[in-house]
């Protein structure tokens, strides 16, 4: 093997001198080529070359020059060799030959520049569309600069960055044109910032102090705006750069250029969460004005800055009620355009839904992560809130976008008010019954869903959470009443036994006391085949949470179960009808009918089956007479075999459930195919 190496490695170097001729011929197909030629037999030999001699070091620097080449079709074909390369000098074997890798590896740095540098045809920096196809080079190059960082050190990567982009600024001075050097080397510290620790307090210094520098071209600001939000740990290690640099970053949200406001949104965000409790003792005031400031933003904008600034928000006393004031600031302009939009005589254009939708969305993220301390004075603001939410939901009962705003408002109110929602539960869930008979939104469902979470096993609530359940079950099971409706409403069908499956969890005495569950069971089997994503995982978790807990409620007596007894009667007369059907379902879905990427949803509920005991067996011998006969690997027999193995043979077994219901799978449908 060595032998041979040593002869076709000087062999194909001989072609450098033919690479060369390409290059200065522009002929990028050639050296697309012999790029290619290079790098193969770079990993392929990836043992030969790390031993140094000659010939490895002639393949070393061939393939350096591949990487330098203009054209990144060429350069990123030897990404993978420096790549493995990287993870082999690493190795603890090679610990005397890594002084030279590292050499290497250093010269890396400025080729890899080269390959993140936007074309000089690029020349506006106005649409994400027109720098997309260059992009992926970038992240290419990006990953082996990080692998170049783990060879030879962050402080060597920083050293080098920082001598390149001061030679770019000195041609950018003389030519503002020839800006893409200098966005490149910007772009590169960028991409390292995860490797370069807080301390660091030699490069990273200069650096920030440069950013501010490169304002009037707006491709500069938009990379350097982010590395801003991207260092947030560092800055705030820093606190001289927090002003200087949240100043920069402001002022961005008033560029002309979508991207780089949109830029400066996301450093804002990011700084407030890294820097929250130095921005909330000294800068709190100037972060609400640039907030009050922020209603000309688009959306994602707004609510980048109304996340920073409740970061910021959370970091004030709560003893003292600054953070209910702080708070009540940020929600009270959006309550006040919610207020003006509900009474406007144009409530239904176009343009007063737009509004009505961006103050929802912007109170359910400023309520989205609060400090769980803070939790009494949320519910303080929400009862405030709680009659112009109401108004809203009452003026805009028939459009299903605006209400899955104001129900996520009040998901995040809840979870961040936890028990001290009391008094607004029983209004909320009450109101929310009455209007899911004529508006069946999905929503409704989901509040109902977090207030199981929150309340359900408060003795207090027992009886309004009955009536609910009762209420959305009935009128759930009313919307889906066939296969096409599970189809047509997948939105519904996942919060729907989402909330089944919740009942279960937190009250199973509520489901266990009346019939009702054996309907809702009746109605899941209708759907079994529903092909989207999340409304067929919710189902099966209920199928499965159901099976399950049938097990739950012989082995371990329940004091929240009164009536035992009935509740396991029921679950039994339940499987005795039903369980052959639900086994049915399952095992089609896994054979054929349900998407590929759906069978993970199914091994849950196949793996309660056969620990539910009873004649699960027998259910799936049943059931497995309906699909087609395979062949080896996987016949019906070994099939069935491996699921219903003992104990003991299944603990010993190298394959999972998962595993073997996949290769069963693989077996039926290319049979089928």
């Amino acid at each position: 093997y060595q032998s041979a190496v040593e002869v076709i490695v000087p062999n194909a170097l001989q072609l450098r001198g033919r690479y060369d001729m390409a290059l200065n011929q522009d002929d990028s197909e050639a050296c697309k080529g012999l790029a290619r030629l290079f790098s193969e037999m770079g990993e392929r030999y990836l043992g030969f070359v790390m031993h140094p001699s000659k010939q490895s070091e002639a393949l070393l620097k061939m393939l350096l020059k591949c990487t330098e080449h203009p054209d990144k079709r060429v350069a990123s074909i030897t990404f993978n060799f420096w790549y493995n390369l990287s993870r082999e000098v690493n190795e603890k074997r090679y610990e005397k030959v890594r002084p030279l890798f590292e050499q290497v590896f250093g010269l890396l740095v400025k080729p890899l520049k080269g390959v993140m540098a936007y074309p000089r045809t690029v020349q506006q920096f106005s649409d994400d569309k027109q720098i997309g196809d260059f992009k992926r080079y970038r992240y290419l190059a990006a990953d082996v600069l990080v692998d170049t960082v783990g060879v030879i050190g962050i402080k060597k990567v920083l050293g080098a960055l920082l001598d390149l982009i001061k030679l770019e600024w000195n041609d950018y001075q003389k030519d503002k044109s020839r800006w893409h050097g200098v966005e490149a080397c910007l772009y590169c510290f960028r991409s390292v910032a995860r490797k370069v620790r807080p301390e660091e307090n030699e490069i990273l210094p200069q650096i920030m102090e440069f950013l501010p520098k490169v304002a009037a071209n707006s491709a500069l600001r938009y990379t350097a705006t982010l590395i801003v939000g991207r260092f947030n740990v560092w800055i705030n290690n820093h606190p001289k750069f927090i002003q200087p640099l949240m100043k920069f970053v402001v002022e961005g949200l008033k560029n002309e250029v979508p991207l780089v406001v949109s830029s400066a949104a996301f450093a804002f965000n990011y700084v407030c969460l890294g820097c929250a409790e130095h921005l909330a003792r000294n800068l709190i005031k100037p972060l609400f004005q640039v907030y009050l400031n922020s209603g000309g933003l688009r959306i994602q904008e707004r609510k980048e800055i109304v996340e920073g600034l409740t970061s910021v928000v959370s970091k004030l006393s709560i003893e003292n009620k600054q953070f209910l004031q702080g708070l009540t600031e940020i929600i009270t302009p959006l309550a006040k355009v919610l207020q003006a939009a509900t009474e406007s005589k144009e409530i239904h254009s176009d343009d007063n839904k737009a509004k009505v939708s961006n103050a929802l969305d912007l109170i359910a993220q400023a309520f989205l992560q609060l400090p769980e301390a803070g939790a009494k004075q949320v519910a303080e603001l929400l009862m405030k809130l709680h009659p112009i939410l109401d108004k809203t939901m009452d003026k805009f009962l028939k459009d299903d976008q605006i209400m899955e705003r104001v129900c996520r408002c009040w998901k995040y109110g809840i979870r961040a008010s936890k028990l001290y929602f009391k008094p607004m539960i029983v209004p909320l869930l009450t109101k929310l019954s009455q209007l899911f008979p004529k508006y069946p939104h999905s929503s409704f469902l989901y509040i109902v869903c977090v207030c199981i979470n929150e309340f359900g096993t408060k003795p207090d609530y027992q009886i309004l959470m009955a009536h609910a359940y009762t209420t959305f079950s009935k009128h759930g099971m009313s919307k889906l009443t066939s296969p096409t409706a599970y189809q047509n409403h997948p939105d519904v069908v996942g919060d729907y036994f989402d909330m089944q499956k919740r009942y279960l969890h937190h009250c199973p005495h509520i489901v266990f006391s009346s019939d009702l569950i054996v309907h809702v069971f009746r109605c899941a089997l209708v759907g079994i085949g529903v092909e989207h994503k999340d409304a067929c995982s919710m189902l099966m978790k209920f199928f499965a949470t159901f099976v399950k807990i049938g097990r739950e409620l012989q082995r371990n007596p329940s004091a929240r179960i009164p009536n035992r007894e009935k509740a396991i009667n029921m679950h039994k007369g339940i499987m005795s009808e039903h369980g052959q059907s639900l086994t049915n379902g399952v095992i089609q879905g896994v054979a054929f009918r349900l998407p590929y990427s759906r069978i993970p949803f199914c091994v849950e509920v196949i793996e309660a089956l056969i620990h539910c005991g009873g004649p699960a067996e027998k259910w799936f011998v049943e059931a497995l007479k309906k699909i087609p006969d395979t062949e080896s690997p996987m016949t019906k027999r070994q099939f069935l075999i491996c699921l219903f193995q003992p104990q003991e043979a299944r603990n010993q077994r190298t394959r999972s459930t998962k595993e073997i219901i996949k290769e069963y799978a693989n077996a039926v449908r290319s049979k089928i195919r």
